[in-house]
């Protein structure tokens, strides 16, 4: 046994009714409520590719970058290489696509990310 000493309050958590905690049971172990998770609207940079399909013009996009897949897919494939590179591809959050290079900068990935948005001024730079 360790013993440290410390002037800090532990306060003893309930513990849970089963293997998974209840929402109630974790909001009390978290101490505040849990947060709400983001709808995929409005985009943003940490949106995925795969939420983009939550409009027209995103699901044609989220279309456009999925379609080099096919030529990195061999012949033989089974269907396992097709189905990693796709989940690559989806789970991709829309900043990482300006990392990859090939001319998507930071700058006019906001501006498509506007465009997903409707806003329209920053989209096109309109002040």
């Amino acid at each position: 046994m360790i013993d440290v000493a410390s002037d800090d309050l532990v306060t003893p958590v309930p513990w849970t009714d089963g293997p998974v905690a209840a929402d109630a049971e974790f909001a009390a172990v978290l101490g505040r409520p849990i947060p709400v998770p983001e709808g995929p609207r409005p985009f943003r940079r940490t949106s995925t590719v795969a939420e983009l399909s939550d409009s027209r013009l995103g699901a044609v996009l989220a279309w456009l970058m999925r379609r080099p897949m096919d030529r990195m897919v061999p012949a033989d494939d089974d269907g396992t290489m097709r189905e990693m590179l796709d989940a690559m591809v989806t789970g991709l959050p829309l900043r990482g696509l300006a990392t990859l290079g090939r001319g998507l900068t930071p700058a006019l990935l906001d501006r498509v990310i506007a465009l997903l948005n409707h806003e329209w001024r920053p989209a096109l730079r309109l002040r």
